[in-house]
This record gives structure tokens, C-alpha cells and sequence, in this order.
């Protein structure tokens, strides 16, 4: 597993190839293709609610899928803390209390045209957001930080962990 740092952005990490069973993953979400629905959030420029064009799925606890998100979730965050704290660049402590359980796994799934608004995922339950990317036959799609500042394209299986605000 190759990690990458995103342009001068020492915070926001790329593990290559972190997923190994990201194909598992989209075969069992199939399956419940009728329980994926639309997303409402704040646009971040804006301020008005606004619905997203992608739909998701949240993953239930006791799921396969939920514990192999969950399991994934937990490991790369913990590798995520290491990584920042080798930097000695950033107080982990209170990180590593608040990050110790997620409020939501859920899959995301884009149909052609579909994107995501300018958002920020912070809260005061959400200080980090992670994503593992689950395929790449699709153009577009890369992470945009900053107004499109950095801009990152994952590969299948490839995991982006980076502070939610």
C-alpha cells in the first residue's frame, strides 16, 4: 500500500490500493439497489439546502458490508493519526477521542451527469470524513479541496481520509 500526500496538504492522505474487496462491496449493495435515495445537505457557497444528484444507501451494523466499511473505516483512521503524528505538526489527542466511532457508514452511487455540491462534512460529531473508492469506469469524479484547488482521482479500491472542515 502506496500514501500519498495531496499538494502541499499534509493532512489530507491517499492509501493506494487500501480496499482489497471493493468489488464484494458493490455486488452486495445491488441487492438492496431499492433502498437508495437522494441527499439533502447545505451548499457551502450558497447556504440554501440543496439535494444532491447521487443517492445513497445507509449501511446497517450487523451487515456484511457495514463490517467490512467498518473494520476499513477504524484501520485507516488509526494509520491516519500515526501518519499526523509523525508529522509532529498536529495535536492527534482530541482527534483520537471524537474519531473513535463513525455517525454514518453509507455508499454513495452516481448515475452519468450526478455530482456532489460544495459542502463541508464538519459538525460537531464529524471532525474527519474518509471515502473508499469502489470503482473507476466513470470519467470525472475527482475530489475537489479548495474551490478545485487540489483536485484527486482515486482508483478502485484506493482510500482518501482528509478533516471534514
Amino acid at each position: 500500500m502506496q500514501i500519498k500526500q495531496v499538494g502541499n496538504m499534509s493532512q489530507v492522505k491517499i492509501f493506494n490500493d487500501y480496499l482489497k474487496n471493493a468489488e464484494e462491496i458493490v455486488q452486495l449493495a445491488e441487492k438492496e439497489k431499492d433502498k437508495f435515495e437522494y441527499e439533502n445537505c447545505t451548499h457551502a457557497i450558497t447556504g440554501n439546502p440543496t439535494q444532491s444528484t447521487f443517492k445513497r444507501i445507509c449501511l446497517n451494523p450487523r451487515t456484511k458490508n457495514f463490517d467490512i466499511i467498518h473494520s476499513a473505516t477504524k484501520n485507516l483512521i488509526q494509520q491516519w493519526l500515526e501518519y499526523l503524528e509523525s508529522k509532529k505538526m498536529f495535536h492527534t489527542h482530541a482527534l483520537k477521542n471524537v474519531l473513535k466511532y463513525s455517525h454514518m457508514y453509507r455508499l454513495l452511487k452516481y448515475e452519468p451527469g450526478g455530482w456532489i455540491h460544495p459542502h463541508i462534512d464538519w459538525d460537531h460529531f464529524v471532525h474527519a470524513s474518509c471515502t473508499f473508492n469502489l470503482n473507476e469506469d466513470y470519467t470525472g469524479g475527482q475530489f475537489s479541496f479548495f474551490n478545485g484547488k487540489y483536485n484527486v482521482e482515486l482508483k478502485t479500491g484506493d482510500a482518501l481520509i482528509f478533516p471534514a472542515d
